[in-house]
């Protein structure tokens, strides 16, 4: 085998190794985010699961995190027991915002919970589903990292339709981490479906 061979041979193992090393990395990491999430949730699911209301002051607090509320929404809709699901958040701007911080604790995204976040602004976008046009609905936030002290960045969440229910999967939410003055809250909705729509995301 000649020297460049051998270069070359071991460049394609390394990329190889590296990019199992990823995958493997980005796996656990993920699993971490969910983990924590179940771990603080674990008492409320054994509550619901042995026939019991959970203590509201844990409902509460798991309500008011936007990384576990949809996580508390679909265990206590799965046990028949929304009812203990607090009002305060049973709205669509409290379920945008715990899809987007979700969204944003991926490792592949942020890694994080963003030190701050604000709703902005309902966007509808017009588009052609199944031959009938509907009105995409996205909800823009502006958020802030710890690595970027006093910059706003933008996050949408969404698409939901006339007929969605909060809490519903929204497909679309998505930041591609630019500042939110940069362009209207319009325009960073319109620029993340334009980007679900090329990659198919819905």
């Amino acid at each position: 085998m000649s020297t460049l061979a051998s270069i070359m041979g071991g460049i394609v193992s390394a990329l190889f190794f590296f990019v199992a090393y990823r995958k493997w990395k980005l796996k656990r990491n993920t699993q971490k985010r969910d983990l924590e999430i179940f771990e603080k949730a674990k008492p409320m699911i054994e509550a619901v699961e042995n026939g019991k209301d959970p203590d509201p002051a844990l409902i509460q607090e798991l309500a008011a995190d936007p990384a576990s509320r949809t996580f508390l929404y679909v265990v206590l809709d799965g046990h028949d027991k929304l009812d203990l699901f607090p009002e305060k958040y049973d709205n669509f701007i409290s379920s945008a915002e715990a899809a987007l911080v979700y969204w944003l604790l991926h490792p592949n995204e942020l890694g994080a919970r963003p030190e701050k976040i604000k709703f902005a602004k309902k966007v509808e976008i017009l588009h052609e589903i199944k031959e009938k046009e509907e009105k995409l609905q996205f909800y823009v936030f502006k958020f802030k990292e710890l690595a970027h002290e006093g910059e706003w960045e933008a996050g949408v969440a969404g698409p939901y339709v006339e007929s969605s229910n909060p809490y519903d999967f929204a497909p679309g939410t998505f930041s591609l981490f630019e500042t939110f003055d940069s362009k209207s809250p319009k325009e960073h909705a319109e620029a993340v479906h334009e980007l679900c729509l090329k990659k198919k995301m819905y």
